[in-house]
């Protein structure tokens, strides 16, 4: 395509190509001088029918091949319809469900007892099962911490009166006094015995072998405080009226004495 300027005459052929689309107007580059210009024939109507083409263009959504409109893929033959109405039917499969474990920490699919340690992993699973630990377990258990805390007591007792002789010889005396001293003490021990096994993991020795353990309400782990409550108040409570405390959990529905049903815990099977 050939463009004269009118102003000097200068001309020079140029591609319809480097014209840009929908230009109008040329500078001279000789006179610097503007002037109008004619679109080369066809250039209005290429970018309309390439438009036009790619109105009517369909991309596959399974195999991603581009083509005219129409009901099938050229390429890998799927029936367009039918492939939308076999997506529409096909849903997500919901993701499996997942517990932790309150003892351990372990996370597992919903369960009755942890994989890991074999706690019960919710109290609603314990009742449902009966892994509520029982009166005669428990009555057990009692037993065998009571031996282990006499045993305790006696060797410390023991160490401590010996110490005291040693620093004081006439501690003789004074017998009343330090019988005094070391029934106190070996109360301490007690309380100690069953505060801390309980308040660290829920467990007194007694508790380990029968395989029981002591939890919150909500299947949490008790706190020293609240192992406390329960060993002191709940079982001075529980016993002070002549043991009815005790021998409720031969009764309650949830195996829990008086002094559970205070500081809020369960005894189960572990």
């Amino acid at each position: 395509m050939t463009i004269t300027c009118p102003h000097c005459g200068f001309s020079a052929e140029v591609s319809p190509d480097q014209i840009p689309a929908g230009a109008t107007e040329a500078t001279c580059p000789r006179c610097k001088a503007a002037f109008e210009i004619q679109q080369p024939k066809g250039a209005d109507s290429a970018p309309a029918e390439q438009t036009h083409d790619l109105e009517n263009t369909v991309t596959c959504p399974a195999c991603g091949h581009q083509q005219p409109a129409g009901s099938y893929c050229l390429a890998c033959g799927i029936d367009y319809a039918k492939w939308q109405r076999r997506q529409a039917q096909i849903e997500p499969e919901p993701e499996e469900a997942q517990v932790s474990c309150p003892f351990c920490g372990n996370t597992q699919q919903p369960a009755t007892y942890c994989q890991r340690c074999g706690g019960v992993l919710s109290t609603t699973a314990a009742a449902a099962v009966g892994a509520y630990a029982g009166f005669w377990i428990r009555t057990a258990a009692a037993i065998v911490d009571s031996i282990a805390v006499w045993l305790l007591q006696m060797v410390l007792t023991l160490i401590l009166g010996a110490m005291a002789g040693l620093l004081s010889p006439n501690a003789g005396d004074d017998s009343v006094a330090a019988a005094i001293m070391l029934m106190l003490f070996g109360c301490a021990i007690s309380i100690a015995y069953y505060v801390v096994f309980t308040g660290a993991c829920g467990q007194t020795p007694g508790k380990m072998l029968l395989r029981v353990k002591v939890i919150r309400s909500d299947g949490s782990s008790l706190t020293y405080g609240r192992a406390a409550l329960r060993e002191i108040v709940g079982k001075f409570v529980s016993g002070i009226i002549l043991g009815i405390g005790y021998l409720m959990v031969a009764f309650d529905a949830r195996k829990q004495g008086l002094h559970d049903k205070i500081a809020d815990t369960l005894v189960i099977r572990v």
